[in-house]
């Protein structure tokens, strides 16, 4: 396994309803007020955030209630919301808009709700070592290559535009790198860019399987890949070059 890592809800292809999400919500609250009690004990205090969340979502009513839990759980299932994606765009505006509730909630269960202003992003992610998403080695090259291909064509346009290539020059990109030792069949991609996909990094115009077709790639993917320079990139799909031909080495030895 390669270590790119999304935040992952292991959880995330069950939609809760409204009345799991309180359940669940009780539940971690409670173990808060647990844990806060031990710490005033061993002589710690922590800020009084369940309090906070619990005085702010009473005064929510039925509506807004119904759509905070459908918002945190596309949250926990997605990983981010992009204002630049059509299926995204209201919910980023109304998640932004009652930010420090859905910081509250989240953060009594590990999880830290980032807001990137810059590039209209909301991030839930992990505080914790788990949930996360472990890619495998052409999973992890393709999300690679999409930040890279993401890092040059967005100095060609303006912020928030959106950064556009076609299936074909990702196939290029692919092969340029040198040391897949062949051109990435159609289902494969497929399964790798839905992935993506899912965690509102990209989105496909036409079918994936034509070369012609093309992916939206949005500023999401900044914080999926951390990365700040096209070096640092190229770095890490070196390095996971070197793996592969290790692997390969071992394997030709067993034979």
């Amino acid at each position: 396994e390669h270590h790119i890592h999304i935040s992952r809800y292991t959880d995330s292809g069950r939609r809760r309803s409204e009345l799991e999400m309180l359940i669940l919500m009780a539940i971690h609250i409670i173990q808060y007020f647990k844990d806060r009690f031990l710490d005033l004990i061993n002589g710690r205090d922590n800020s009084n955030v369940a309090d906070h969340f619990a005085r702010v979502y009473a005064h929510l009513n039925e509506t807004e209630r119904s759509e905070f839990s459908r918002i945190a759980n596309k949250l926990l299932s997605s990983s981010f919301l992009c204002a630049q994606r059509d299926i995204d765009r209201n919910d980023y505006y109304e998640a932004l808009q009652r930010i420090s509730l859905y910081r509250d909630y989240f953060s009594v269960l590990d999880y830290e709700v980032i807001s990137y202003s810059h590039e209209q992003v909301i991030q839930l992610k992990s505080t914790e070592k788990y949930n996360h998403l472990n890619l495998k080695l052409n999973e992890s090259v393709v999300l690679l290559l999409l930040r890279k291909l993401y890092f040059q064509k967005s100095k060609e346009i303006s912020l928030h535009e959106n950064v556009i290539l076609t299936i074909e020059e990702l196939h290029d990109s692919i092969a340029e790198i040198g040391w897949l030792q062949r051109r990435m069949n159609k289902t494969e991609l497929r399964g790798i860019l839905r992935l993506f996909k899912r965690y509102s990094l990209i989105d496909n115009i036409g079918e994936i399987e034509r070369d012609d077709s093309m992916l939206l790639i949005y500023p999401s993917i900044i914080h999926a890949v951390p990365y700040e320079e096209i070096v640092e990139i190229d770095k890490q799909i070196k390095a996971y070059g070197r793996e592969e031909e290790n692997e390969t080495v071992d394997e030709d030895t067993a034979d």
